[in-house]
C-alpha cells in the first residue's frame, strides 16, 4: 500500500485508537505534509460579539513539565524539565458546536445529536487555529496547556493512583457511552477549567517532537488531554500526540487561550 497522506492518516488514527485503548501504537509519519495556510478570518463584527468565550485568568508560575516521577510514560513525554509560564487566559470550557457554527456557519462534528453545548469535534488544527483567532484568542502552547491542566498538581493524574475518581472529572471510555457530552458537567480543576481531560482531545499551537530534547517537526501539530475514547491510564497530564494540521479525526476538539495585556 502506497503511503499517501490519506493512508498515513488512517494508519495513524488506527494506532491512536489502539493506544488509548491500552495497547501500544506506532505513529506513522508520512514524508510530506500540506503547506500551512494562513488563518481564515470571518467578519469580526459578526463573529466576536456573538461568541462570548468565558476566559479564566491563569497566573504565571513555574512547574515541572513532562513525565511525572513514578509514572509509566512514553519517550516523547520526557525528559521532565522546569518551565516558566507567563500569566495568560484559558477558555473555561472546550469550544462548543454552537460556537463553531456561529463563527463559520457549519459544524464538522460527528456527535451533532449531543447539541450546541457539546464540544465541537472532528476539527482540524487549521480550523482550531482559525476559530481561536476569530474569537479574539489563539491556540495555547503545550507548556501553557499542561500548566493549566495540572493546576499545581505534581503527579501525573488528578487521581494519584485511584482511577475511580476520574468519573467525577472526565468523560472517558468508562462513562461516556461512546459519545461526547455537554461541556462543564464534570468537576473543574484547581484553576476552574472544565474537561481538561477527556471528552475531546485539544489541539495546541506547538509543532511535534519525539521528545522535549528533540528537534521540532512542524509538519505535525500536538494535541493533548485524552477523549471520550481514552482509558483512565491515558488521562495523564503529560500524554501528547501529533498529527497533520489538515487531518479531520473523530475526537479532535479545541480550547482557546488568550494573551494578558502587559
Amino acid at each position: 500500500m502506497a503511503l499517501t497522506k490519506r493512508n498515513a492518516a488512517l494508519i495513524l488514527a488506527a494506532g491512536l485508537l489502539a493506544l488509548v485503548g491500552g495497547a501500544t501504537a506506532i505513529i506513522v509519519m508520512p514524508s510530506a505534509a500540506p503547506i500551512e495556510r494562513p488563518p481564515v478570518m470571518v467578519d469580526r463584527e459578526r463573529s466576536q460579539p456573538e461568541i462570548p468565550i468565558e476566559w479564566v485568568d491563569i497566573p504565571g508560575g513555574s512547574y515541572a513539565m513532562g513525565c511525572s516521577p513514578g509514572d509509566n510514560c512514553r519517550d516523547n513525554e520526557k525528559p521532565l524539565h522546569a518551565v516558566n509560564v507567563r500569566a495568560f487566559r484559558m477558555g473555561k470550557y472546550e469550544a462548543t458546536q454552537g460556537q463553531f457554527q456561529k463563527v463559520f456557519g457549519r459544524n464538522p462534528s460527528n456527535f451533532t445529536a449531543c447539541g450546541a453545548n457539546c464540544p465541537v469535534e472532528q476539527v482540524t488544527w487549521e480550523e482550531a487555529r482559525d476559530f481561536c483567532t476569530n474569537v479574539g484568542g489563539r491556540l495555547p502552547t503545550e507548556e501553557e496547556w499542561e500548566y493549566a491542566a495540572r493546576a499545581g498538581m505534581t503527579r501525573g493524574y488528578y487521581c494519584q493512583e485511584d482511577f475511580t475518581c476520574f468519573r467525577s472529572v472526565a468523560w472517558f471510555v468508562d462513562n461516556a457511552g461512546r459519545q461526547s457530552h455537554p461541556v462543564g458537567q464534570k468537576r473543574a480543576n484547581g484553576f476552574g477549567l472544565y474537561d481538561m481531560l477527556g471528552n475531546v482531545w485539544e489541539w495546541t499551537n506547538d509543532c511535534w517532537s519525539n521528545g522535549y530534547s528533540d528537534a521540532k517537526d512542524c509538519r505535525y501539530r500536538v494535541f493533548r488531554g485524552g477523549s471520550l475514547n481514552s482509558r483512565a491510564g491515558a488521562l495523564r497530564f503529560s500524554l501528547r500526540y501529533g498529527d497533520l494540521p489538515d487531518i479531520r479525526w473523530l475526537f479532535h476538539g479545541v480550547r482557546c487561550a488568550q494573551d494578558v495585556a502587559s
